[in-house]
């Protein structure tokens, strides 16, 4: 059993991993389309440009609130 849920864990946390990855090459690569700085995407969403580095460089979670900022400023799909 420990050793299952060893291997859930692992999975997990790749696929955390991944999407925080995700999450930071379109945050990123939409802002620099709309031609914006990390400060102006900050202020437009309410946030600051340290937590927009730290999404850019997927070191943060995201929380639901700030995920729908950012869909809705950028333009940005999910599916999961």
């Amino acid at each position: 059993m420990a050793n299952e849920a060893e291997q859930e864990k692992v999975f997990f946390d790749e696929l955390s991993r991944l999407a925080k990855l995700q999450l930071a090459y379109e945050v990123a690569q939409k802002r620099k389309k709309k031609k914006w700085n990390q400060q102006e995407l900050a202020k437009k969403i309410g946030s600051t440009q340290a937590v927009i580095s730290r999404i850019e460089q997927a070191k943060v979670n995201v929380g639901i609130d700030l995920l729908v900022r950012l869909k809705t400023t950028l333009g940005i799909k999910f599916a999961l």
